[in-house]
């Protein structure tokens, strides 16, 4: 939710986002959508970008996860780090050079 400094309603600025599956970047959030209906498969998943400058959420490429947690943006915002786990192991995987 987004609440204007200066008083006014508040408003939804991305509507699917599980709590520990989002990261805030230099130019915007970026997030897993938790109800991936572009991915192909169900073990994918979708990576989107919220853009504080425009308002715009758009996917920026579908990876594989079971499930995802914990996402880090660099300070660049060009690469992404996020947790890939299942029952019996984790994995720290990172994307990168995705604009």
């Amino acid at each position: 939710m987004a609440r204007p400094t200066g008083g006014g309603a508040e408003r939804t600025v991305v509507r699917c986002v599980n709590s520990r599956s989002y990261a805030v970047g230099p130019q915007g959030i970026f997030h897993v959508d938790c109800s991936t209906p572009d991915a192909p498969v169900p073990s994918q998943r979708v990576l989107r970008h919220w853009d504080a400058a425009t308002g715009q959420d758009r996917a920026m490429g579908v990876f594989e996860a079971p499930a995802t947690a914990h996402l880090a943006v660099s300070p660049d915002g060009r690469s992404i780090l996020y947790d890939r786990s299942n029952a019996a192991t984790f994995a720290l995987m990172m994307i990168e050079n995705f604009r």
